[in-house]
């Protein structure tokens, strides 16, 4: 729905918003004389597929552009790789008819290009380790507030995307962590948990319900496994260099190897077909490169997602099924490498009741992959790498972490920073709200009870809440806040759906509707404000609810009742936070 944080600036720019930081305003001819193709990359799961890449396709032409090319999509949900090669299989030709080239004058085509010898930008040097006991600890590390005095500006513009947060994070001390479910599923895997962040000294800010943004570090097993794979020794260290103009660093050096791997190369997911490719050039056996290129290729493209993808086997196990793989040139190799991205979540605090420590509410993701060989188990990265940073428990929680011999300890911490969210609260306090939330998605919801608890109590208006989870006894995180903010009358109605608990699965949405005379008296005649967190397929749900309240008790038609919850959605009445599953 929204353009990504980097294209921001750009669609500001082209809807010639007040806000655009560009000086040259647009007209209606401002792509005159530009031809532009568009592909847009998006997940069906959402509501509004693939929304920035047709609303740019269509933008450009209004501005006078010309589309050379047909408009397509990926779609994350099931294959953006597969769908961007399929797509692109024309692209060459048809910038040969743009510029009236023949055959060959483009130099060779996209296929031909894959098996070419690959050429790439970065060195990596071997140095010694600091001789700043302070730099030394931290293995190269960067904290945001230092970039300036390590890097010129033209070098961090230079940054990729996928290696931005490793420059924007700041290093914050973990104070609390614990269990919110009370019991584990049937699987046994089942575990939620509350943590708390200390930011004082940071100088990170946040505001309620913004998004924080938690820079993993792979589990150490997995970094011993890929080291000894590789054959690289974890406490070296190497600096990255790098001449062309248009590069920036990759990840902050000097650093060793074993800060490489831990925080900065994804390690536990299945890599693309493109990193296939790529790595085919390292394996010295034939019987091994011959393979990588065909997982890599457009003919393997259904063996890869079968035996590479379904099974999750991760980086590290394609480092151990293609033992050939050899010990790389460190520079080129952490080039081709896919990075360890942040992950993002909902702060489940207000900044006004806690202003300097920040919340957060997250399931622990563990499964079983399937395939051979057996009992291989799949660790989210960043949620088990949250898990283990455990301060002391019991009596002590909270406090220093004492070390084996009962001395003070060193503080877990993580590497984070803020991004700014679209769940924000009527600025008018008197207007109701309705909350939707169920599971983790109670984040901001706790965050909006926090903030309500600083309002004037004799003016805030109705909130309504409704959580799901599976059983009362098993994952009803939060209960006793959520029971206290009942009986304070910070909370007007708290719905509960447990969808293990009875014979017939109830949800949310099947709450919505048994409120419905409620639910739309809010809306149409008091101008609620309606706040939805969770997963992309209960937010259809929920929507869909919505919309048929709307057209019963409304008198609209389905396709009205849909316009009706669009206009909530344009003025900011309806607000959705929702990620796939």
């Amino acid at each position: 729905r929204d353009p990504t944080d980097n294209a921001l600036d750009f669609f500001s720019w082209l809807n010639d918003s007040e806000d655009s930081k560009y000086e040259t305003k647009i007209t209606e001819n401002s792509f005159k004389d530009v031809k532009f193709a568009v592909f847009g990359l998006g997940n069906k799961q959402y509501e509004h597929y693939n929304k920035v890449g047709k609303t740019l396709n269509a933008k450009l032409g209004q501005l006078g552009g010309e589309s050379f090319y047909e408009y397509g999509e990926g779609d994350d949900d099931d294959a953006m790789e597969d769908d961007f090669e399929s797509w692109s299989e024309g692209l060459i030709n048809a910038f040969k008819a743009m510029a009236s080239l023949d055959s060959g004058d483009m130099g060779p085509s996209v296929a031909a290009s894959k098996e070419a010898t690959l050429s790439y930008g970065y060195r990596a040097i071997s140095v010694p380790a600091p001789e700043d006991e302070r730099l030394a600890s931290l293995e190269g590390r960067l904290d945001a507030r230092e970039v300036s005095s390590r890097y010129r500006e033209s070098e961090i513009k230079n940054v990729d995307m996928t290696s931005r947060s490793f420059f924007e994070a700041t290093p914050a001390k973990v104070v609390v962590n614990k269990e919110l479910r009370q019991s584990a599923g049937e699987d046994g895997f089942g575990s939620t948990k509350h943590i708390e962040i200390d930011l004082q000294g940071t100088g990170v800010e946040y505001h309620t319900a913004d998004n924080l943004a938690i820079c993993p570090e792979n589990d150490p097993e997995l970094v011993k496994q890929a080291a000894s794979f590789l054959g690289l020794n974890l406490n070296e260290w190497f600096h990255l260099e790098y001449d062309k103009y248009e590069l920036g660093p990759l990840f902050p050096t000097p650093c060793t190897i074993k800060t490489a791997l831990t925080c900065y190369i994804s390690l536990n997911l299945p890599p693309s077909r493109a990193t296939l490719g790529k790595l085919s050039h390292f394996a010295t056996m034939q019987e091994h490169r011959e393979r990588l290129r065909y997982l890599s290729s457009k003919e393997g493209k259904d063996e890869y997602h079968s035996r590479i993808v379904e099974r999750k086997h991760d980086l590290v196990d394609i480092f151990e099924m293609f033992p050939s793989i050899q010990k790389p040139e460190l520079g080129s190799f952490f080039e081709i490498l896919p990075k360890l991205q942040p992950r993002y979540y909902t702060i489940s605090s207000s900044s006004l009741k806690h202003p300097s420590r920040v919340h957060v509410t997250a399931s622990i993701v563990t499964e079983r992959k399937p395939g051979f060989p057996e009992g291989r188990i799949f660790k989210g990265a960043c949620t088990h790498f949250l898990d283990k940073l455990a301060p002391r428990e019991g009596p002590s929680a909270g406090k220093r972490p004492k070390d084996q011999r009962g001395k003070p300890a060193p503080w877990p911490q993580a590497y984070v920073f803020v991004r700014k969210s679209t769940f924000k609260l009527p600025q008018d306090i008197t207007v109701p709200i309705i909350l939707i939330g169920p599971g983790t998605g109670i984040a901001p919801m706790r965050a909006f009870i926090q903030e309500r608890e600083t309002q004037d109590s004799k003016e805030r208006g109705d909130a309504v809440l409704f959580f799901g989870c599976r059983r009362e006894t098993e994952d009803f995180i939060y209960r006793d806040e959520l029971m206290k903010a009942v009986d304070d009358g910070i909370l007007t109605k708290l719905h509960l759906a447990f969808s293990r608990q009875e014979a017939k699965k109830v949800y949310v949405q099947h709450l919505l509707k048994r409120e419905s005379d409620a639910i739309f008296t809010y809306i149409e005649k008091k101008g609620a404000y309606i706040y939805v967190c969770g997963g992309t397929q209960m937010g259809k749900d929920v929507q869909h609810s919505l919309e048929e309240i709307i057209a019963q008790k409304g008198n609209m038609s389905l396709d009205e009742s849909h316009a009706y919850v669009e206009n909530l959605t344009k003025t900011k009445r309806y607000v959705q936070e929702l990620w796939s599953t």
